[in-house]
């Protein structure tokens, strides 16, 4: 059998192998970058720099590898990164470990300097004290392959909630709207939809139709010991949008 080596990048994304379903493949995915139930792309920028390790939800110093540049000129776990070569990476707000959209971002512009050193500027969190160090810059791609400097095996799945539970009952509505519902057994009643919060526990045919606000709190509620224990029961399958055995 001939193996198939298509030209472009677009056709490379666009193949399909045998066996796998269409929700196999990234651009399927309940989300791409921000934790779902396939990746965690922030991953990437954890050891995009020689020497130090970042959060991947932020800007901040997590590991510095012994005896490299940065542990030399005094870096520590209470530093975080604020630019690379003058391109600022932390967004505006006054803590720099809130500023995750931000530093992202900030990081992609930088990317084609990758396999060169760069000025990385790093402020303490302790004074707002600043220092500047000189890194390598990890090359994020070979081809069209993420490094495996850059993401080890495991590691764009290392951030997930596990187990599942967690994040399935804290990310609510839009964010899991590919994978579970929100609004359920709804009815348009005048100018107004009616229904259930589909998180709402031992609705009926009969429960008024009033939709409870997201709050694990709400003993009426799903909370997190009942998936933990009891998920099989308390959650249901929908059928055009309403409650169905």
């Amino acid at each position: 059998m001939n193996e198939i080596q298509p030209k472009n990048l677009r056709a490379l994304l666009d193949y399909r192998g045998r066996g796998n379903p269409i929700s196999s493949h990234p651009q399927d995915a309940i989300s791409n970058c921000f934790p779902g139930l396939e990746t965690d792309f922030r991953n990437v920028w954890r050891r995009l720099f020689v020497g130090i390790e970042l959060h991947e939800a932020t800007n901040q110093v997590v590991a510095i590898e012994p005896g490299s540049e940065a542990e030399a000129r005094g870096l520590t776990t209470n530093h975080f990164l604020v630019s690379v070569d003058s391109v600022l990476i932390r967004g505006p707000n006054v803590m720099p470990a809130f500023n995750t959209i931000e530093w992202n971002n900030g990081l992609a512009e930088v990317l084609q300097r990758g396999g060169s050193k760069v000025t990385c500027r790093f402020e303490l969190l302790t004074d707002a004290s600043t220092r500047d160090v000189e890194l390598m810059m990890r090359p994020l791609f070979e081809g069209i392959t993420l490094t495996e400097q850059v993401a080890p095996p495991g590691a764009l799945t290392q951030s997930l909630c596990s187990p599942w539970q967690n994040d399935y009952r804290e990310c609510a509505c839009f964010y899991w709207a590919a994978n579970r519902p929100d609004f359920v057994n709804v009815e348009i009643v005048g100018n107004t939809a009616q229904g259930h919060n589909w998180m709402h526990k031992q609705r009926t045919p009969t429960t008024p139709k009033e939709y409870l606000l997201d709050d694990p709190s709400d003993p009426n509620l799903v909370n997190y010991d009942d998936l933990f224990r009891n998920w099989e029961q308390e959650l249901r399958f929908q059928v055009g949008g309403q409650d169905t055995d």
